[in-house]
């Protein structure tokens, strides 16, 4: 007799029930395959798959600049929705505040209750995360400005910014301010880090090792 012991965390993406089963039918299929965890929007493993592998050609196919900052707005919203679905949920996009001054390209709710995304509720009170999108080469000083603002109390203060093009040393000086005024911090993703997700997420991987170590660097150049 083999006795297993599953941990309590477990049980509910599992579907435990309380029953001790003696025999098994040969008719009972006892693996599925796909994610534990459902997948967005109801979509099959399938379909996810395919959106997947459809996000990693396009990005190559938007081109840097104003004329498709729409396009790679969509895109990263994709990318959120396809990847992160386990701890960002309700995704806005174009999110105005009550006055109508402050417009924000995403905004997640973080509803994790582990791991890093747990990690970034409870230390910066980011209840709910902003992500903005420069469909740039580079970043100048009035976007870092532009996140400083966004970072509340209410909403909480830990943003992601994305672009297109490499890190700069500057870049973190930049940071270094937001931290210092908010007690805050905003993380950096590149084209490479986005497309390091949708590989995990193509493998049916859940991993946060990438987002933690870009959060991990992050926090090193700033103290």
């Amino acid at each position: 007799m083999t006795h297993l012991v599953i941990h309590p965390t477990y049980r509910e993406a599992l579907d435990l029930q309380d029953k001790v089963i003696d025999t098994l039918d040969d008719a009972v299929a006892l693996q599925k395959d796909g994610l534990v965890i459902d997948l967005p929007e109801a979509i099959d493993l399938t379909e996810y798959h395919d959106a997947v592998a459809a996000l990693l050609q396009e990005i190559d196919e938007i081109s840097p600049g104003d004329d498709e900052q729409s396009q790679y707005e969509d895109w990263v919203g994709e990318v959120i929705r396809l990847c992160f679905f386990r701890a960002l949920t309700n995704l806005e996009r174009q999110s105005c505040d009550a006055d109508g001054r402050v417009r924000r390209d995403w905004i997640v709710s973080n509803r994790a209750n582990s791991g890093f995304w747990e990690m970034v509720r409870a230390r910066y009170n980011a209840t709910q995360v902003i992500w903005e999108c420069k469909n740039v080469p580079s970043l100048q000083s009035d976007d870092f400005q532009q996140m400083n603002y966004y970072l509340t109390p209410q909403v909480g203060r830990f943003g992601i910014l994305c672009f297109r093009g490499e890190i700069k040393n500057h870049y973190y000086q930049h940071i270094k301010r937001i931290s210092s005024n908010k007690d805050g911090v905003v993380i950096l993703l590149t084209d490479k880090d986005m497309k390091v997700f949708l590989h995990q997420a193509s493998k049916g991987k859940v991993k946060e090792s990438h987002i933690q170590d870009i959060y991990d660097r992050t926090i090193r150049q700033i103290s």
